[in-house]
């Protein structure tokens, strides 16, 4: 589960998603029901997402753009990594006890 889930301002929120009863969100309806959820309903990525993060108690994080002036205070967020597809998380558990 994901204490904190960090979105870079190149991510697309409209993009198509799929999700379960409770927080389960995926990209594919196969990918739900591969983990057990028995009907996938269709939203969109970032509705899907505010609603996983709101579920599960963590934390949402809109990463700054490179729009921000030089010499002006960056607003206080993790650092920018370099994120598959634009979202990316922080696990409350070790990755060890994570099943692949």
């Amino acid at each position: 589960m994901a204490a904190e889930v960090l979105l870079h301002p190149g991510f697309d929120s409209g993009q198509p998603a799929w999700i379960g009863p409770g927080s389960e969100a995926a990209l594919t309806e196969a990918a739900l029901r591969e983990r057990g959820t028995a009907d996938p309903q269709p939203d969109l990525a970032g509705a899907a997402i505010a609603r996983a993060v709101a579920c599960t108690g963590a934390e949402l994080w809109f990463l700054p753009g490179p729009d921000i002036e030089p010499g002006a205070p960056r607003p206080a967020s993790p650092p920018d990594p370099a994120l598959a597809d634009g979202i990316g998380a922080i696990l409350r558990a070790p990755a060890s006890a994570v099943q692949p």
